[in-house]
């Protein structure tokens, strides 16, 4: 049985396909976060909810007092057994000093996984007298909501009565990933990139390293019977020696050596380099 031939140049299109594929992923990554990544200002999300509605990846900040509490958790797992962390949804109420009716707030979804702020944010919904002096700042992008945790959103609000006379989004400020976590998302998609280049570029190199020896093992050395390289003139391969057409000898003689005829049968002339003479016909 033969053993299977390794299809290298099939590998090497592969590489190249994963490295661009990596590569434009990080470049989508950081054109998508950039204001963010390059700690760009947020916008002000109580400014935004009073005119337009948040959109998808913004990058914004608010203070909130106002936490209606705790409505779903969300925990991670690696293939589905090894835990991975978990995350805490959070209904808040965006509203500010100037806010004189209730009517006016709006209420979002706060997705963090810090303890520190999942602790503040438990003591401001179980305090009935939090003030703006109590609020916590919060900064993160804008996201879309799970269904199953929208689902969940909106259980909560219609069981507490509030979205009879407030509104709300059904968009999340997702406060759980940090700028030193995107920023390693985009490296490092962009080092699988850079890696899956490299490796094509070697596999390449090395196919061609391999057809070019394959080549010469199959090509008889210079001066030998199969190689194609052929004067023309004698017939003969070049390293056996290039021969003078007028006086058959190759040309491959040592300086000074006397040729042996000259034109139209005249007498042997010495040559030698550096000298010039009439008689010399090679003058």
């Amino acid at each position: 049985m033969k053993p299977k031939k390794e299809n290298k140049k099939g590998g090497a299109i592969v590489s190249l396909i994963v490295g661009i594929i990596f590569v434009l992923l990080a470049i989508m990554c950081f054109i998508g976060d950039m204001d963010y990544l390059l700690g760009g200002k947020a916008k002000d999300l109580n400014e935004i909810a009073a005119n337009v509605r948040p959109q998808k990846d913004d990058h914004v900040r608010t203070d909130s007092y106002l936490v209606l509490g705790n409505f779903a958790e969300t925990k991670h797992y690696i293939n589905g057994i090894i835990p991975a962390g978990k995350e805490q949804h959070y209904a808040i109420v965006l509203g500010d000093d100037n806010m004189d009716d209730i009517t006016d707030a709006k209420i979002i979804v706060l997705t963090v996984k810090n303890k520190k702020t999942i602790k503040k944010l438990d003591e401001l919904a179980n305090d009935d007298n939090a003030n703006f002096s109590d609020a916590i700042a919060i900064e993160g992008q804008i996201r879309t909501l799970d269904p199953e945790i929208e689902g969940y959103y909106r259980d909560a609000l219609a069981s507490s009565g509030i979205a009879d006379y407030c509104d709300y989004y059904t968009v999340a400020v997702d406060a759980t990933q940090t700028r030193f976590f995107g920023w390693m998302i985009v490296l490092g998609a962009l080092a699988i990139g850079v890696l899956c280049i490299v490796a094509f570029a070697k596999i390449n190199k090395q196919i061609k390293n391999e057809k070019n020896l394959a080549y010469t093992n199959a090509t008889p050395a210079m001066g030998q019977p199969g190689n194609p390289y052929v004067n023309p003139v004698t017939g003969q391969p070049y390293d056996a020696g290039v021969v003078n057409p007028v006086t058959g000898q190759a040309y491959n003689q040592t300086p000074n050596q006397t040729y042996n005829q000259t034109p139209d049968g005249a007498p042997s002339v010495p040559y030698t380099p550096g000298q010039n003479t009439d008689n010399n016909p090679y003058s």
